[in-house]
């Protein structure tokens, strides 16, 4: 949860900075890929965690827990971190991505509008229980419930 608050946070705080002093374009696609990506990266291993915890999900959190990681499944957020984000080449392609495919790729899975996909993830105030933020406070549930340490579920 906290790598989602952060990225979406200082995506936000990139985003308002350019207002005042615009950058180029290229310092812009990197602003918004370092934000991206780390909000991928944090979305994809919520689906190890799911996979991994399911069974012992509080009942009243498992179905938002299972829609969120069906969501990320159905964005392909898994795939882009595991043929983007997480290595230069694409075992489909046989090759490395261009530019242009990566952002076309990006635009997937933010449907275009890097802001909104960003305020899906973490609003900045009171998110709504489908946020992945908010779901990701299943965390604190299994601690509760099964009397854990955060270190023994933090991955």
């Amino acid at each position: 949860m906290l790598d989602l608050v952060t990225a979406t946070q200082a995506f936000r705080t990139l985003r308002a900075a350019q207002v005042e002093r615009p950058a180029d374009e290229p310092v812009r696609i990197g602003i918004n890929r370092l934000c991206l990506f780390y909000v991928i990266l944090t979305l994809a291993k919520w689906i190890e965690f799911y996979d991994r915890y399911a069974v012992l999900l509080p009942a009243d959190v498992r179905d938002a827990a299972k829609d969120l990681r069906n969501e990320v499944e159905r964005r392909e957020i898994r795939r882009f971190r595991n043929n983007v984000v997480g290595h230069i080449w694409d075992d489909e392609e046989n090759r490395a991505l261009t530019n242009t495919e990566v952002e076309h790729r990006l635009a997937g899975i933010t449907g275009g509008d890097v802001a909104a996909f960003m305020n899906w993830v973490n609003s900045g105030g009171d998110n709504p229980p489908d946020a992945p933020v908010s779901v990701m406070e299943v965390k604190i549930r299994l601690v509760e419930e099964y009397e854990l340490s955060y270190d023994e579920i933090d991955a």
